[in-house]
């Protein structure tokens, strides 16, 4: 792998790699990638002290706007909550050795290493069969699903760990109060790819249909997230109306998408009821 540190200085790094991922690993040209660094090779630099490292690259060619509104989601969640996999924008170009031919130049990001995530929030992974929401913190809980809710994301599970990481402050054989750290949204109707579809056995058939799979709770204990993510809402435009690598109509299609969930902030907290027809007590 060749980076450049600086418009005239380029870095060459020895790295082993692999596919990883389920459902892209088998439908992309081109699967997520896990980066295995020798950690002593990685002190310094923009890479320095990581020893694995994954990276989401475009899926197939022409398709590149999916990646970055993936890499915005990110980005939102990040504005929200520390207690989020943080994420880094890099242009990459492919090259084949077997052959002759232009190298592949597309957009693709990488995303914080576990081991980076534990030393910045002080936090441990957490790995168990027998999770349920009920043991996530209920304003973490309520702030994942509530996400997920907003950008129209049903992939994603804690009972099957399934796009969810879970942390615990303490090492602990029984987890009461766990860190739920979400991750992998190319399903969620915010980025509508052509291949995304809601979570299977979902009364809803396009991933643009949203539908709240989070804790039942009485209304009064979600208004205190709701008012959380009212607070953000213009923080949230921001972030992608100021990033540059996205055209303006994907910008405007993004933000329809959020209004159709903000416009039931209203006084009789529309946007709790909508959420609690299909709450979970799982």
């Amino acid at each position: 792998m060749t980076y450049y540190a600086s418009e005239t200085d380029t870095i060459q790094k020895k790295i082993k790699l692999r596919a990883r991922g389920n459902f892209r690993r088998t439908f992309c040209d081109f699967p997520p990638l896990r980066l295995n660094f020798n950690i002593n090779d990685s002190a310094d630099g923009v890479f320095g002290g990581i020893d694995k490292l994954k990276v989401v690259p475009h899926c197939r060619g022409g398709f590149e706007i999916y990646i970055l509104k993936e890499y915005l989601i990110y980005k939102l969640y990040n504005a929200l909550t520390d207690y989020s996999l943080r994420v880094r924008l890099m242009e990459i170009s492919y090259f084949n050795t077997s052959r002759n031919s232009k190298p592949i130049k597309e957009y693709g990001f990488a995303i914080e290493p576990i081991e980076l995530f534990e030393k910045r929030t002080g936090l441990m992974e957490y790995n168990s069969a027998n999770l349920s929401q009920r043991n996530i913190k209920p304003d973490i809980m309520d702030l994942v699903a509530i996400f997920n809710y907003m950008i129209g994301n049903t992939d994603w599970s804690v009972p099957n760990q399934h796009n969810v990481q879970t942390f615990s402050q303490y090492e602990s054989h029984y987890l009461s109060s766990g860190t739920l750290v979400p991750y992998d949204f190319d399903h969620a109707g915010l980025v509508n790819t052509f291949y995304a579809h809601p979570y299977k056995d979902l009364p809803i058939e396009s991933v643009l249909d949203r539908y709240y799979l989070g804790m039942c709770r009485n209304d009064e204990d979600l208004i205190p997230s709701i008012k959380v993510f009212a607070g953000k809402k213009s923080e949230f435009y921001r972030i992608i109306n100021e990033f540059p690598y996205l055209n303006a109509a994907s910008k405007k299609e993004m933000i329809n998408y959020l209004n159709s969930f903000f416009v039931k902030f209203d006084k009789r907290n529309t946007i709790v009821y909508e959420m609690l027809k299909s709450c979970q007590n799982l």
